[in-house]
């Protein structure tokens, strides 16, 4: 479904986390993947930037789990 209410967007777009914040999030996750080839991020991991990348992961994570279930409650039932 496209849209401004869908949940991909809502989570995509207000990221709980300041814009700065998540930006950071972003590149220092883009670095992570780029030199460990993966995103299973070890549990405390910090990047050199100081950002603790598994909170921040989780974080995302419960934003877009959180915009999911306000978007699936709020959207009407279909009905045959």
């Amino acid at each position: 479904m496209a849209g401004r209410d869908h949940p991909r967007q809502i989570a995509v777009g207000s990221a709980g986390a300041p814009p700065d914040t998540f930006a950071q999030g972003v590149r220092e996750l883009t670095a992570f993947a780029s030199r460990d080839g993966h995103l299973k991020v070890p549990p405390g991991h910090r990047e050199p930037g100081g950002l603790n990348l598994t909170t921040w992961i989780n974080n995302r994570r419960t934003e877009y789990t959180d915009a999911l279930d306000a978007w699936t409650v709020a959207r009407p039932l279909s009905t045959p």
